[in-house]
């Protein structure tokens, strides 16, 4: 009798386990089985992954990129200046090309999630949990997709159609402070460091510029580059950035950088092109959008708002 209630348990449970679990397909076409509800959520990459969870209401319990002393790597911590200081923080589970498997272990993660940089780290890191790959820069980025897929795999849609409905609201109130109507006209985003680059698609600050209804300078008919959405940075020369005359030239410096107001960016931007502020036509006539890159670089609401309220600043300069 008692062997029968262990084997009719054994099976309830068996029952339950699978009922708790489904198979999805990844945005590499990876087909895996992940929990039903994930609640202990890795994630490989914090800008990418990380704060579009967040955003969601997801707190993910681990992150590749912090330090133990919970520093981020990349010389900023996006979760202070995208969605503001006072946020739990994951713990860190390694940097550099290290993976400390001990402390992920440690976490018990139900499910880990990366980016297609990390397909190499697969077979590895599935020895501890599931593993989905989410694509960054090889993939659409655009409409916050990136989100949304995160939003599906979680069972968040609803907190990202409402995010999403918060966020269109502010497109169209800054729309009217706009000096003109931005359709049909150009923009160029472009990082400085130790050179200029142009900025890729997969950042909150892009898609902002273009619901307000601007639309990205072709590269290719103006200067003869072909920029692509899988680049998030292309080099370009500083003799081509003064050939190039965008309705607005969006202008960022490095997120790593100590500063990131007008007067440090325009800084950086003597560096490497010197006297471009009297030669070039957007810099003559105000065409120039200063943004914080530690703010606006993330695909999320969070990262386009912040995008919002600088541009809605520079339009009533213009006023």
């Amino acid at each position: 009798m008692r062997s029968a209630i262990t084997v009719i348990f054994m099976c309830l449970l068996g029952t339950s386990a699978f009922a708790a679990s489904r198979q999805v397909t990844d945005t590499l076409g990876r087909d895996i089985v992940i929990p039903e509800e994930p609640q202990r959520i890795v994630v490989m990459s914090e800008p990418a992954i990380g704060l579009p969870l967040m955003e969601l209401g997801i707190q993910p319990v681990g992150s590749y990129g912090r330090t133990k002393e919970g520093i981020y790597q990349l010389g900023t911590d996006f979760v202070d200046t995208v969605l503001g200081e006072g946020h739990t923080k994951p713990q860190g589970i390694g940097t550099g090309f290290e993976i400390d498997l001990e402390k992920l272990y440690a976490l018990k993660p139900d499910l880990i999630i990366g980016t297609e940089f990390d397909i190499d780290k697969v077979k590895q890191l599935s020895t501890i949990a599931p593993v989905y790959l989410q694509n960054f820069l090889s993939g659409k980025s655009h409409h916050f997709n990136i989100e949304k897929n995160l939003a599906q795999l979680t069972g968040r849609e609803q907190n990202f159609q409402k995010r999403r409905d918060m966020y269109m609201q502010r497109v169209a109130a800054t729309r009217t402070l706009l000096p003109e109507n931005p359709t049909n006209q150009t923009y160029l985003p472009i990082l400085v460091n130790d050179q200029i680059n142009v900025v890729g698609e997969a950042t909150g600050f892009t898609q902002a510029l273009e619901d307000l209804g601007f639309t990205r300078l072709n590269l290719s008919t103006q200067s003869g580059l072909s920029a692509n959405s899988s680049q998030l940075l292309l080099q370009l020369s500083a003799d081509k950035l003064g050939e190039l005359n965008p309705d607005v030239l969006v202008v960022l410096n490095s997120w790593g950088s100590k500063e990131h107001d007008e007067n440090a960016i325009r800084s950086a931007l003597d560096r490497v092109v010197p006297g471009w502020a009297h030669y070039m036509k957007p810099a003559r006539e105000k065409r120039i959008v200063f943004l914080n890159a530690s703010e606006v670089f993330t695909p999320t609401f969070a990262s386009a708002e912040h995008t919002l309220r600088a541009v809605g600043e520079w339009a009533k300069s213009k006023q």
